[in-house]
């Protein structure tokens, strides 16, 4: 919480807090999903007060590429959008997975 601004946004194609205590929320409720996740292929990009991270996220034998956009002013962050394609986390039909 001490890393985020007052305002600090996050965007996702699941969910979206508004402010930090928003957020810290939507990591203690979905902290449980995501226990055995690993990451590969982890590429960063900085520009300035941007910062760019590339990854593919492994779930459940699930590869599902992601990116995060970040914003960082006066050593916090102020924004977090995060980009996947949420129907690669979906059940595949005839496959019971």
């Amino acid at each position: 919480r001490r890393l985020l601004t007052v305002d600090s946004p996050f965007g996702g194609p699941l969910d979206h807090a508004d402010d930090p205590d928003a957020f810290v929320g939507l990591i203690r409720r979905n902290a449980a999903r995501f226990v055995g996740a690993s990451f590969s292929d982890v590429r960063r990009v900085v520009d300035g007060d941007r910062a760019v991270s590339l990854y593919e996220l492994q779930l459940d034998g699930v590869r599902v590429p992601t990116a995060e956009a970040f914003e960082v002013h006066n050593a916090r962050i102020a924004r977090i959008d995060l980009y996947f394609d949420p129907a690669a986390m979906l059940p595949r039909a005839g496959t019971g997975a």
